[in-house]
């Protein structure tokens, strides 16, 4: 299953969903939320356990994509599923590491690897 949306590609495989952000920066508000509720939609549908963020297309972003980042982690968890990152810009990552962010989600250099981890828990 694929589904575009303004803002996001979401792709359904057998054992993840691979959600694409499409916007470069993320600090709007409704943008955010817009991101955030289609995710969490998804997730209601889909019964694979884990969910591959890939920021290969985001620059930068602000303190609003954390919290709504933290909402999709706690809507997946409980599914018994995992959030994990892929293809974060060196200036997004260090963001991640400034809010200690790091610790709390696994991030990788590639979407192979991404999916890969999903697969070895």
């Amino acid at each position: 299953m694929t589904k575009d949306t303004p803002r996001l590609t979401i792709r359904g495989l057998e054992h993840a969903t691979v959600v694409s952000i499409k916007d470069a920066q993320l600090f709007d508000e409704a943008a955010n939320q817009e991101v955030q509720d289609s995710i969490c939609g998804v997730v209601d549908q889909l019964c694979n356990p884990g969910l591959v963020l890939d920021m290969s297309n985001v620059e930068t972003v602000g303190s609003r994509f954390f919290g709504s980042l933290l909402h999709i982690r706690k809507h997946v968890t409980p599914r018994g599923g995992a959030v994990v990152l892929a293809n974060m810009n060196p200036r997004v990552a260090e963001c991640f590491q400034v809010v200690n962010f790091g610790r709390m989600f696994e991030s990788y250099d590639s979407l192979e690897m991404a999916l890969g981890s999903l697969l070895a828990e």
